[in-house]
């Protein structure tokens, strides 16, 4: 499972990551964490990608999760 968002307000410190989740139409959600992958995107220019492990489960973030790409059994 896994959380697809793009995200409008970030800071790090030391792989810390703080940062405010703006879903469309919904309440934001605060974040923190710490980077556990990174890397750079090719478009657009000076963009990043990565993955976080989070401090704490935050209020709303369930309903935010993309399913699992596995393929189903059967």
């Amino acid at each position: 499972d896994g959380i697809h968002i793009m995200y409008d307000t970030l800071m790090t410190c030391r792989n810390h990551i703080d940062a405010t989740i703006l879903p469309a139409g919904k309440a934001p959600i605060r974040v923190q964490g710490i980077v556990v992958w990174f890397r750079g995107t090719d478009s657009p220019p000076g963009s990043y990608i990565f993955g976080m492990q989070f401090d704490a489960e935050a209020p709303g973030i369930e309903e935010l999760r993309i399913p699992s790409r596995e393929p189903s059994d059967g």
